[in-house]
């Protein structure tokens, strides 16, 4: 886990050398804390699950949750984390996490293989990938009424891909993603004798 400063410098520095990361990494709305899911390795022994680790490195990482969990992403509010809780048959249980409580199952389950998640800027939603390896597609979760909804129609289309990882627009209009899709051409060589 590491900070680097976005002046063009090239400082950088390290946080929590003692946590293997796994995922991907969401700050704090405050800005002083970062959310990562690993393992660490102290002299208590391992614990794996989600973190919270402090900006100024004022302290070791927090534990929050243990588990094979994934993807912790912050509410915009900050008052829960929500991750990928894995289950077998790559699924992954959306979850949501507040401090001092324990975690609780959303309703939407997602495709293990992209697992993260984004919040939609005001809060009250999250989408989510679903669908299988071939053919996934975007729905968003509305944590007010707890419904899910397909926001995409767009497995049919020739060369989606494996969706790895999205973003929503700071406007929420726009769903920003990158997929890997595997092009082969047969060619026919002749060779002279």
């Amino acid at each position: 886990l590491t900070i680097v400063d976005t002046d063009g410098s090239g400082n950088s520095r390290s946080l929590a050398p003692e946590l293997d990361i796994r995922g991907t990494a969401d700050w704090s709305a405050d800005g002083k804390w970062i959310v990562v899911s690993g393992t660490l390795v102290g002299k208590d022994g391992t614990s794996q699950g989600i973190f919270k680790v402090p900006v100024d490195a004022s302290g070791p990482p927090v534990l929050l949750a243990e588990g094979l969990i994934s993807h912790p992403v912050w509410s915009p509010g900050g008052s829960t984390i929500h991750y990928a809780g894995r289950d077998d048959g790559g699924i992954a249980q959306l979850m949501a996490l507040r401090e001092g409580s324990p975690p609780t199952e959303l309703y939407a389950q997602m495709s293990a293989v992209v697992g993260n998640h984004r919040f939609i800027p005001d809060g009250t939603g999250v989408v989510f990938v679903q669908g299988t390896l071939r053919s996934p597609e975007f729905w968003l979760l509305d944590l007010r009424t707890g419904q899910t909804r397909q926001l995409t129609r767009i497995s049919g289309q020739s060369s989606l891909g494996d969706i790895r990882g999205f973003d929503i627009s700071s406007d929420g209009k726009h769903i920003i993603f990158d997929r890997v899709s595997e092009n082969s051409d047969v060619v026919l060589i002749k060779r002279s004798r």
